[in-house]
């Protein structure tokens, strides 16, 4: 994402300039959000990809759809992350 970021603006990037670019410190590949079911809304898909995968790797599970039940395949959520 950060290459294509790049390719987008026509320009290198500082590092400093957007906190997606950061790295996130992780001890003992611990998963924090390994009981959150979150879906991501109002972001542009850039964000939303970042956020996503940054969840992934801390152990949430992602959905589209927000939903206050489980059924079948999509599971109640515990969190919404919104613009």
């Amino acid at each position: 994402l950060f290459l294509e970021k790049i390719i987008e603006q026509n320009k290198i990037i500082d590092l400093d300039e957007d906190i997606f670019y950061k790295p996130i410190p992780r001890y003992n590949n611990d998963k924090p959000l390994s009981n959150c079911v979150i879906t991501i809304s109002g972001f542009g898909l850039y964000e939303k990809d970042i956020i996503g995968n940054l969840c992934k790797l801390l152990g949430a599970h992602i959905q589209q759809s927000l939903c206050l039940k489980s059924l079948n395949d999509i599971k109640a959520n515990t969190h919404l992350i919104c613009k």
